[in-house]
């Protein structure tokens, strides 16, 4: 019981910090335009510019990326969409969205039940490692026997946290930054479970992209 009620904190504190200031901005923008295209837009907003705007404050000021900055930041950021008056474009109402919404929510679903886990493939190293690195979380590294394979020091600060100059110069030879900057407040705020949810996000906003880029032309 007292997981379970973390989890459901933790996906509160996640939609508060991600979901609400992006479709608050998208619905500034775009108020004319009915479900798929300010959900899909305010979910683009919330998952790119929160994690980045976050890793980028961190990194200027020394720091990692934290609740209180992410919070801080999206309760900055929502009432600006609130306040801001933007032109307003015709009302539009875009026939088939209630359709395509339902088969994204399915797409969402699906993508969670596929992720593998935070180990397999390439998300270790790649992924998994800078995103706990850029939120202050240690991580060791071992292979199939248990034998010690990276153990890094973190130092509580962005960009030490991520650079290891007697080794690869990075803390791990196969980082790669992006994926981990956008999947690090996920990761922050509900666990293991953030990185199948980033998984399933993240491809659901390219597909929905793919499709919304298709009924403009």
């Amino acid at each position: 019981l007292g997981q379970a009620g973390g989890l459901l904190a933790g996906f509160l504190t996640w939609t508060y910090a991600l979901l609400v200031p992006g479709l608050l901005w998208a619905l500034a923008l775009y108020p004319g335009r009915t479900l798929l295209f300010p959900l899909v837009t305010g979910m683009s907003i919330g998952l790119f510019a929160i994690p980045v705007g976050a890793f980028l404050f961190a990194w200027l000021t020394g720091t990692v990326v934290s609740v209180p900055l992410v919070l801080s930041l999206a309760t900055l950021l929502s009432p600006l969409a609130l306040v801001i008056r933007w032109p307003r474009a015709p009302s539009r109402t875009d026939s088939g969205d209630g359709g395509a919404a339902a088969l994204m929510l399915a797409l969402l679903l699906l993508m969670g039940t596929l992720y593998e886990g935070t180990a397999l493939g390439y998300w270790d190293t790649y992924i998994v490692a800078p995103a706990l690195f850029i939120i202050d979380e240690p991580i060791a590294f071992v292979d199939m026997n248990g034998n010690l394979l990276v153990n890094a020091t973190l130092t509580g600060k962005l960009f030490d946290n991520l650079r290891d100059d007697a080794t690869y110069g990075i803390i791990t030879k196969d980082q790669r930054l992006g994926a981990g900057v956008l999947v690090s407040v996920h990761a922050l705020l509900l666990g293991d479970v953030g990185f199948r949810l980033a998984f399933a996000c993240y491809h659901v906003l390219g597909v929905a992209a793919v499709y919304l880029a298709a009924r403009l032309l």
